[in-house]
C-alpha cells in the first residue's frame, strides 16, 4: 500500500507539473492552455528512486525550507535536467498545507492548485525556482525545478 501511495504521489506531481506548466516563464506570463514546460521530458532510464534516511542538502533543497513534519522516503535526482524530487511520508494534508503556506510567506507565489478528495497538487514559483507539490493524507512529493530565470 505504501508503494502504491508513493507511485500515485509521483504521478500526481508530474501531472500537476505538465498541466500547469513552467518552462522558464514567469508566473505572470504562463498561459494555462499552453503547458510551456517540456512535456516531452520523461524520467531518464538511469534515474531510479534512492531511499534515504536524511534530508538531502544540495543546490535544490537550499531553495526551500525543510518541512517540519514527516520524514524523507526517497529522492530522485534529475539534476542534469535541472530537477530534483523528494518524497515524504508521515505528513498529513493539514501539515502539507501549513508547509505550503510557509513557503508562500517566504515569497513563493501560487501559480496553480487543484485538488480532490484524495490528493492536492500545487505549483509555486519564486526567483527561477518552481515547486510542484502533490500530497495526500499519507505523504507528500515535491519536484524542485531550477530555471535560472529571475
Amino acid at each position: 500500500m505504501k508503494r502504491l501511495n508513493c507511485i500515485l504521489l509521483f504521478i500526481t506531481v508530474f501531472c500537476v507539473t505538465f498541466i500547469t506548466g513552467c518552462g522558464g516563464k514567469s508566473p505572470e506570463t504562463i498561459n494555462p492552455p499552453d503547458t510551456g514546460w517540456d512535456s516531452a521530458w520523461v524520467v531518464p532510464e538511469d534515474v531510479s528512486p534512492e531511499y534515504v534516511m536524511e534530508y538531502p542538502e544540495n543546490e535544490f533543497t537550499a531553495q526551500i525550507i525543510k518541512p517540519e513534519h514527516g520524514s524523507v522516503d526517497y529522492i530522485m535526482d534529475f539534476s542534469d535536467d535541472g530537477r530534483y524530487m523528494i518524497t515524504f511520508n508521515g505528513i498529513s494534508q493539514t501539515e502539507a498545507d501549513e508547509y505550503i503556506n510557509k513557503l508562500k510567506e517566504l515569497g513563493y507565489s501560487e501559480i496553480a492548485s487543484e485538488g480532490n478528495e484524495v490528493s492536492v497538487g500545487t505549483m509555486l514559483y519564486k526567483d527561477g525556482v518552481y515547486l510542484s507539490i502533490a500530497y495526500t493524507d499519507s505523504g507528500m512529493g515535491m519536484l524542485i525545478t531550477l530555471t535560472g530565470d529571475e
